[in-house]
């Protein structure tokens, strides 16, 4: 009977200290699931600057598809002598394993016109308009599309990406991983 017990207490510590060692294994390849980073996108006489945060939903093996991210965005845009705010979300997937990603991504972004607002709120006071404008008359919704090259190392939390997306345009971001 003693015997049996020193076996099973043998099997305990021997089974207990390899799943410690692998949960040490896994802690130090620690990959990022959340990323924030500012972006830049130039196209012709407009440009976007935005803030964006993505977060990490599905990691795979896959060469197409290494990754999904739900990504939501907001900041400015201008053209000529117009100008307003953007919001945005999309799906973003990453191919590719280690540090470089071929990136992609598929979403809906509105774009709301609010030097075009003031104009028609202006027309209105001076009797050029007989209704009053609404902010939903001078907002579009589009679709948002890119594609492009992302640094990311899974380990440290240096993101860089450039490509180019509609209707950012040519972009260039830099961000943290964490």
């Amino acid at each position: 009977m003693k015997k049996l017990i020193l076996l099973i207490i043998f099997i305990n510590f021997l089974f207990l200290s390899t799943f410690s060692q692998s949960n040490s294994l896994v802690t130090s390849n620690y990959e990022s699931k959340n990323t924030v980073y500012l972006s830049l996108g130039v196209g012709g006489m407009s440009y976007i600057l935005n803030v964006n945060y993505e977060r990490k939903i599905v990691q795979t093996n896959d060469a197409f598809l290494s990754s999904l991210w739900i990504k939501g965005q907001g900041g400015a845009w201008a053209v000529w002598d117009s100008k307003g705010t953007q919001f945005g979300l999309a799906a973003v997937g990453l191919s590719g394993q280690r540090n470089n990603h071929f990136e992609y991504g598929l979403g809906i972004t509105s774009l709301y016109d609010k030097a075009g607002y003031s104009s028609g709120v202006n027309n209105y006071s001076a009797g050029y308009e007989d209704k009053h404008p609404t902010k939903m008359e001078y907002t579009d919704f589009m679709v948002y599309a890119n594609i492009g090259y992302r640094y990311q190392r899974p380990d440290e939390s240096i993101v860089f990406r450039t490509g180019i997306a509609f209707p950012e345009g040519v972009y260039l971001s830099f961000g943290f991983a964490f």
